[in-house]
């Protein structure tokens, strides 16, 4: 299958809540992740980053994206910052876009989380967010990274695109593709709702859903805290017996899973509790679902 590398980026930037109203846009580096909240201040980074897809032949369809990024510094390789792609659903400009004014996300979309440590390369797989782009069913306003900004000191660095001295470490987009397949994309209607819980030591259950209307569902489960959580989906044919569907899921700090049922029956939850008892956590959860 065909491959091409986007290299740079078109445009990217990183918002720092410390300095709410200054822009990065030209700074050869940037940065993602909590550095530190305490009674002295606080100091929290989020990067925003856009390719521009034209080189890509019309009708292809993406394989697999890869989002490849050179992380340059880490404030305490010892601590992992957990960080996500999302999908930005807003406009933004790199020379004015600031924490104030920084655009919205659409956090039922993103790519895969990496544990970023040290110094190298990473690579985020944003595959389904660069289909939805070339379909036509998101609008390419670029993707969002952050962690859960949870841990203080886990602040990475990347190079930017405009670095000067270290081009080749410039941000890449790595698309395989194929061609000669063009489609079109039916109106959908979806179902969405999301949920935050707190994960104690004992069994806790998310709200029931009735899914006799939907033609498929998932479970997104994003581990916004510290501890780990155990996972599990859970089925039923009258709100009354339920079965598990699937095996349970050791959900780690900072990760996201995705849950989607074997099994077809009318009424579906998760349930949660501590992996490590005595150590809470919070999660939130999205129902999502094709109708």
């Amino acid at each position: 299958m065909p491959s091409v590398i986007i290299q740079p980026s078109t445009k990217d930037t990183s918002l720092e809540s410390g300095y709410p109203n200054s822009n990065r846009g030209s700074d050869p580096t940037l940065w993602i992740g909590r550095y530190y909240i305490g009674f002295s201040g606080k100091s929290v980074y989020r990067a925003l980053i856009q390719f521009d897809l034209g080189m890509l032949p019309q009708g292809s369809i993406v394989v697999e994206a890869i989002l490849k990024l050179y992380f340059n510094y880490a404030t305490n390789s010892s601590i992992p910052a957990y960080i996500t792609p999302f999908l930005i659903v807003d406009e933004w400009d790199e020379n004015t876009a600031t924490w104030n004014n920084g655009p919205n996300i659409d956090e039922t979309v993103f790519g895969s989380t990496k544990a970023v440590t040290k110094e190298g390369w990473y690579g985020f797989n944003i595959t389904n967010i660069v289909n939805g782009w070339i379909s036509g069913l998101y609008v390419n306003n670029g993707i969002m990274l952050k962690t859960p900004e949870v841990q203080n000191f886990e602040t990475k660095s990347f190079y930017s695109k405009d670095e000067t001295i270290n081009i080749s470490l410039r941000p890449m987009l790595q698309l395989t593709y194929i061609t000669g397949y063009p489609f079109t994309l039916n109106e959908r209607r979806f179902v969405k709702a999301k949920s935050t819980y707190t994960v104690y030591d004992e069994e806790n259950f998310t709200d029931v859903n009735d899914c006799s209307a939907y033609d498929k569902y998932t479970y997104f489960v994003y581990n916004t805290s510290e501890n780990s959580v155990i996972i599990k989906l859970l089925i039923s044919p009258g709100d009354d017996l339920w079965i598990e569907d699937g095996n349970e899921i050791i959900l780690d700090a900072g990760k996201t899973v995705a849950l989607v049922p074997y099994l077809f029956s009318q009424y579906s939850r998760l349930s949660y509790k501590n992996k490590d008892v005595g150590k809470g956590a919070n999660i939130t959860v999205w129902f999502e679902a094709q109708v």
